[in-house]
């Protein structure tokens, strides 16, 4: 490992000098400041490997390098010796590369380095776009060569405010054996059409398409090093551990040792989603990765691609060991190179930037302007939660969201006044929906007042939260993978609910995020009631407990035909989509009878007004703020409801009706 022991200090000229336990290396720009960047900037968009005619073409970034040697090995067991070294040559801006026959298409390689201090280092290549099994050598292989039957092509997506996201994984949304899935656990299993329960009852790809959803977000795809390909059925993860960021993961291939096999069986399930009008978003994870010294970048550079303190010390922004430095020009540019690659070769329409507050403003402006290029449909939203704001560059956070105008963000204000807070990160507490107008923290601070304030607020956009400029930069939720399902939620602070009050609870949550102005995302199961038996962070929980229980959605239709219907209404009236917070002002009024915990929104269209109404406590309330007199029903759970001059809302009510 190249490891600089003394200091990094600073000299007048504003360079940085590493001094060396025995010796001074030598004096040069400091791999992190802007010199370094400026005179060792590559632009080119061939870093990893390309084809012309009868040769491959090798290519990596390794400025401070002195030697570089490609290893190649026939064999693709990982424990086979080289075959062949070929020294690569050095030209400018820190790029290595040499030409070989395309006589070793399928072989494996990785690279060796040399360092002027005498320190060796080994890495697969970060641009592969194939891997051998645990993705620990890269793989010769032309991607473009490897092609789907009858590609689909969607048109381009309208605004994001159309798109209802539904998020899973592969693995959770196949595994259960009473799906009928015969590749449970794989991409082909979420590939597989007309899959159904024993009693006929739809799963998988099937079920997805007859929910209505616009886009699939999928936890991550690519190649990860929390499970061992080589028993993909030993452990659970969802997969935060980034090794070969171009390179699907094996585990969801139904043969990890091929790296061709899991390149055509990705690439098939998105064509086939694609296929069931379902757009494919993909989670990434850019911010960290799983081992610097088994991912390849401190290999590559070392001290390059993470944040380091004033001490020349690793930053560790998230708990994760290390955090992706993205200011710096060639980190930058292998992020949008990497997304720009998923869009072109995977026809990826959307990606979920996990914990994006690590990266910075410019980066993801760049991410948005490259991927617009090709499709300027393409949804780019993240985890805006506010990582050291003051530190380095403005990091890509909530506060930060006017700087970045085409980025969407988690809105965490909407989801705490629906559905409370889990006690992981915050104060345990319930929400609206299962607060009965008395929401306590463990701390003891009442939550209701400032519940009401921000529903409202939420639901009509969020508009004044954060910097946000338009409700297409809200991504709306109550619940996702990492926290309580909807069900688990609402069991924890109401026990001893019954059946049919948890669901008129759960419809409830269900409109108030769906119906919101913003972007809706529904994490699965929320409409057949999932549960992870409370675990709250079930990322290397076995899969009995993270798959999605196809029984539980047959018990469940009612409240599945519930979610449908919502999302057909969304769908249906255009003022649920609305993308300007001028336009939500003069469209859109608030009622609120916070004594009695009564929500009433009132829309004005062209020839008729649409109210959504909620009453959150259980109890039958009054209401006749307005006339509901002669209203038609669009939708409602409400047994009880008497709409007049003197309208009576049921208990845990939510309906929907129209007056003209």
């Amino acid at each position: 490992m190249y490891i600089i022991k003394v200091s990094v200090l600073k000299t007048e000229e504003g360079f940085l000098e590493k001094v060396m336990e025995k010796h001074v290396l030598k004096k040069f720009y400091g791999l992190t400041s802007p010199e370094f960047d400026r005179e060792n900037y590559y632009g080119g968009s061939d870093l990893g490997l390309s084809f012309e005619k009868d040769k491959v073409i090798f290519k990596i970034w390794s400025p401070i390098a002195d030697t570089v040697t490609v290893r190649l090995y026939h064999d693709l067991n990982n424990n086979s010796i080289s075959d062949r070294e070929i020294t690569l040559d050095k030209e400018n801006a820190g790029v290595w590369t040499c030409m070989i026959s395309s006589k070793y298409i399928g072989w494996a390689y990785d690279y060796k380095f040399t360092f002027c201090d005498g320190t060796v280092t080994y890495a697969n290549d970060p641009y592969a776009v194939a891997a051998t099994i645990n993705g620990v050598r890269s793989v010769i292989i032309d991607i473009a060569k490897i092609e789907v039957n009858d590609l689909v092509k969607l048109p381009s997506f309208t605004n994001p405010t159309d798109a209802i996201i539904y998020e899973t994984s592969v693995r959770d949304i196949t595994a259960d054996k009473n799906g009928g899935f015969k590749y449970p656990g794989l991409f082909l299993g979420l590939s597989e059409k007309n899959t159904h329960t024993a009693q006929g009852y739809a799963t998988g790809l099937s079920y997805l398409k007859s929910l209505g959803i616009t886009h699939v977000q999928l936890l991550p795809m690519f190649d990860f090093g929390s499970l061992d390909e080589a028993d993909p059925n030993h452990g659970y993860n969802w997969g935060y551990d980034p090794i070969n960021y171009n390179v699907p993961e094996g585990t969801y291939s139904t043969d990890p040792a091929d790296p061709v096999c899991r390149i055509k069986e990705m690439k098939y399930m998105v064509n086939e989603l694609h296929r069931a009008g379902i757009r494919v978003v993909m989670d990434v994870v850019y911010n960290h990765v799983f081992d610097i010294h088994k991912q390849a970048f401190e290999q590559v550079v070392p001290g390059y691609y993470f944040k380091h303190d004033e001490k020349g010390n690793m930053i560790d922004d998230i708990g994760m060991g290390n955090a992706i430095a993205s200011q710096r020009l060639m980190v930058r540019k292998y992020i949008v190179d990497s997304i720009i690659f998923w869009i072109k070769n995977y026809h990826i329409d959307g990606f979920r930037f996990d914990t994006m507050g690590v990266l910075d403003v410019d980066t993801m402006n760049l991410v948005v302007e490259e991927a617009h290029k090709i499709d300027p449909g393409i949804l780019i939203y993240g985890e805006g939660w506010n990582i050291k704001p003051i530190e380095r560059p403005l990091e890509s956070g909530h506060d930060h969201a006017s700087l970045m105008p085409n980025v969407g963000f988690f809105g965490e204000n909407l989801r705490n006044a629906v559905i409370g807070e889990s006690g992981e990160y915050a104060d345990y507490r319930p929400g609206l929906v299962q607060g009965n107008l008395a929401e306590v923290g463990a701390s003891g601070k009442k939550y209701y007042e400032q519940d009401v304030c921000e529903f409202v607020k939420g639901f009509m956009g969020s508009n004044g939260f954060h910097t946000y400029i338009a409700p297409h930069q809200l991504i709306n939720y109550s619940t996702c993978h990492d926290n309580f399902t909807l069900y688990d939620a609402l069991i924890a602070h109401l026990p001893n609910a019954s059946r049919p009050e948890i669901i008129k609870r759960a419809e409830m949550s269900l409109a108030m995020i769906l119906l919101a102005e913003g972007v809706p995302l529904i994490h699965s199961g929320q409409e057949c009631l999932r549960t992870k038996n409370g675990n709250v962070n079930s990322y290397n929980a076995p899969i009995e407990e993270n798959k999605i229980d196809w029984l539980r959605v047959e018990q469940n239709q009612d409240l599945i035909e519930f979610f449908k219907k919502l999302v057909n209404i969304r769908k249906n009236y255009s003022v649920f989509r609305i993308d300007d917070y001028k336009e939500i002002s003069r469209i859109v009024r608030p009622y609120v009878l916070k004594q009695n915990g009564i929500f009433a929104f009132e829309y004005t269209m062209p020839t008729c007004k649409l109210y959504v109404l909620f009453n959150i406590k259980n109890e039958t309330q009054l209401f006749n703020q307005i006339d509901l007199s002669g209203a038609k029903v669009i939708l409602s759970n409400d047994n009880d409801l008497i709409l007049s001059q003197h309208s009576s809302l049921g208990a845990l009510s939510t309906s929907i009706v129209i007056v003209k």
